[in-house]
């Protein structure tokens, strides 16, 4: 008690400042609506759109030439390719081989255990639910929601278009048609 601060002194709120407060936020809404009625939604600048405007005026200076070949190059391109080829198949022979392999021998020592125990061989086969920690839940995929706009929001796509026009989505088009009318 000897080292405590001393306690603050409590305000005095005035009641008509917290009305006043309250009334200004009402107004501030009602002007807002006004101005959404008067004007429609005003949509959000997207930026993607002003980064493909500027791409496809440089797309012809970002364009590059094809560069030809020389006969050696064309030639040593097509050996690699096909030693390649040989390559992976040969690879891909050897794993079947092993995998079938691996396959009878699993298949034989099963007839082996059944000749045993047909308890043990049943036990052997039956499948562990514990091997794998993956468990899936609900549905896989779900349907989407017809005639559904999505909600005006804070959105940074990075996909890339390949410049396609952004006015080949219908539901953007409809949007923006929207705004101009209002």
């Amino acid at each position: 008690i000897f080292s405590a601060e001393p306690l603050k002194k409590k305000r005095k709120s005035d009641p008509g400042s917290a009305k006043r407060k309250s009334d200004k936020l009402k107004k501030k809404f009602d002007k807002e609506l006004r101005r959404i009625d008067k004007r429609g939604n005003p949509l959000k600048p997207i930026d993607e759109f002003e980064e493909w405007r500027r791409m496809s005026k440089m797309q012809s200076t970002r364009k590059r030439g094809r560069s030809e070949l020389s006969q050696e190059d064309f030639e040593e391109r097509v050996v690699i390719m096909k030693t390649w080829g040989r390559f992976k198949t040969h690879q891909n022979g050897k794993d079947s081989k092993v995998l079938h392999k691996l396959l009878l021998s699993q298949e034989k020592a099963l007839e082996e255990l059944r000749n045993e125990s047909e308890e043990l061989y049943q036990k052997a086969i039956e499948v562990d639910e514990n091997l794998c920690g993956l468990v899936l839940k609900g549905p896989y995929q779900t349907p989407p929601i017809p005639d559904y706009i999505s909600p005006d929001g804070e959105y940074v796509d990075i996909t890339r278009t390949d410049f396609d026009s952004p006015w080949t989505d219908p539901t953007k088009q409809q949007i923006i048609t929207n705004a101009k009318q209002n």
